[in-house]
């Protein structure tokens, strides 16, 4: 599973942020798309685009890089 250090992190998280975090590191081990991964799963996109963000800035995931 996860690093130490991850999971450390993911136990002070809500249960509505580790549901969140596992959807986000679903799509991320299948390399799709997380709007797609949503959609077919019939989730909120931008739900799981502000977790991941929420995520990445409290160190529980690597922060997206935005390219210009």
């Amino acid at each position: 599973m996860g690093t130490k250090a991850t999971d450390a992190k993911d136990r002070g998280l809500t249960e509505l942020q580790r549901e969140r975090l596992g959807h986000v590191k679903a799509a991320e081990s299948r390399g799709e798309p997380l709007t797609e991964y949503a959609r077919r799963r019939g989730l909120s996109v931008r739900s799981l685009y502000e977790a991941k963000r929420s995520l990445g800035r409290a160190g529980v995931i690597a922060k997206a890089t935005r390219f210009t």
